[in-house]
């Protein structure tokens, strides 16, 4: 059997990497989600990558955190006139926010 490091963090990488693309396949979604969700996910990756260090899970823990008052405030000065899948998938990913950021916060609690 495979065992595969970090698969919490490779969790959350991924469902966050097709909730963030999927926003902006139409263009109500400003280019700030996109920079602000890349920089999060940048951040996973050096997590995952550099498991020795702690910065980087936390840097991600808290740009995960910001990035809650971040989508709530595009969703509601953007939000399209008539409800799309890709507003829905915004609405989804910030709905998921807070769980995510329990669990990359489970990975930073284990390395300490």
């Amino acid at each position: 059997m495979v065992s595969v490091p970090n698969p919490v963090l490779k969790a959350v990488f991924f469902l966050h990497l097709f909730l963030s693309v999927w926003p902006l396949l139409e263009f109500w979604a400003p280019s700030a989600y996109l920079y602000y969700n890349l920089l999060f996910l940048l951040m996973l990756l050096w997590g995952i990558h550099h498991k020795e260090s702690e910065e980087p899970i936390f840097m991600a823990l808290v740009i995960n955190i910001a990035s809650i008052l971040l989508d709530i405030i595009v969703l509601a000065l953007r939000f399209p006139p008539t409800f799309t899948f890709c507003a829905g998938m915004c609405i989804f990913n910030l709905i998921l926010r807070p769980v995510t950021s329990i669990l990359t916060l489970r990975p930073f609690s284990w390395t300490s």
